[in-house]
Order: C-alpha cells, then structure tokens, then sequence
C-alpha cells in the first residue's frame, strides 16, 4: 500500500526524554501519551507506535494524496 510507505510519526513535544506529542505525517492527526505512561519512557514510546500503527489515515482537505 503506498499510503503506508508515505506516513510517518512525527514527535513534536518532549517532557525532558520522554515523548509525548506525536503526529503523523501524511494526515496530520495529533496522537498523544496518556499520563499513565509518562513515567517510563519506553512506555510513552511504545504507547505512541501502538497508537500511531492502529489509526487509519483521514483524507484532510489540502493534505489529500491521489
């Protein structure tokens, strides 16, 4: 699928190491840590993988691939 060639996480906020503000590159949703997982970083980057691997691409107007 090209789609999922294109599409990246993106990590826009940090709390000092840990991430905790992502987005995905190709339709711009906004994925964030939930405050349990905060306190380990391997946590927050896990929870943010799962997250980002689960969701599926919206079409945003002016972000639309054809």
């Amino acid at each position: 699928m090209d789609e999922q060639k294109k599409r990246n996480l993106r990590v826009t906020k940090w709390l000092g190491a840990v991430p905790v503000i992502g987005v995905c590159s190709l339709c711009g949703r906004e994925i964030k840590v939930p405050l349990t997982a905060l306190n380990k970083v391997r946590e927050a980057q896990q929870s943010l993988e799962l997250q980002f691997d689960r969701h599926k691409c919206e079409q945003i107007e002016g972000r639309a691939s054809l």
